[in-house]
């Protein structure tokens, strides 16, 4: 009885030694496969992160413009095969603090404009994050042609609806 005991203990001792072993070998393959995975996409990985820096980054802070009067643009899109709207609440970002002056002097000039660069999109144009971006580097560059004493940096939606 005390053989067999003995030899009991024996196969536990070695059967949890290997399965010490098996387990540490599965470890080291893992963290080897992760190692190999990240060298072997180490160029993609970066390409992501300069897109997301590209498109979901935060944007540089600077100072505000809000619009006077109501600051909804309500719009009809551009596609003739049905009647669709967009409602856009619009703020401008700037860095020169004069540009404030004239942007109120041209209130009429600066709505008007926004609301033609609105106007001639199309659902499938505002629809996605791209679309977004495309649409506010378009307002960007036309507000800025009619103006003279500064330029709009950035443009920030706060309401966006598409209806």
């Amino acid at each position: 009885m005390d053989q067999e005991t003995s030899e009991i203990k024996k196969e536990k001792k070695s059967g949890g030694k290997k399965l010490l072993i098996i387990f540490v070998v599965i470890i080291v393959f893992l963290a080897l496969a992760v190692a190999a995975f990240y060298f072997v996409n180490k160029e993609n990985l970066n390409e992501a992160g300069k897109d997301s820096q590209e498109v979901g980054a935060p944007r540089e802070a600077v100072p505000l413009y809000k619009m006077f009067g109501p600051q909804d643009f309500t719009v009809n899109l551009a596609n003739a095969d049905q009647r669709r709207y967009l409602k856009a609440t619009v703020t401008l970002g700037f860095e020169d603090k004069g540009l404030t002056k004239e942007l109120e002097q041209r209130k009429a000039q600066v709505r008007d404009t926004i609301i033609n660069v609105l106007r001639r999109q199309k659902v499938e144009d505002v629809l996605d994050i791209s679309g977004t971006d495309r649409l506010r580097a378009t307002m960007i560059t036309e507000l800025n042609m009619i103006l003279s004493k500064g330029e709009i940096k950035e443009i920030y939606f706060t309401d966006f609806i598409i209806q």
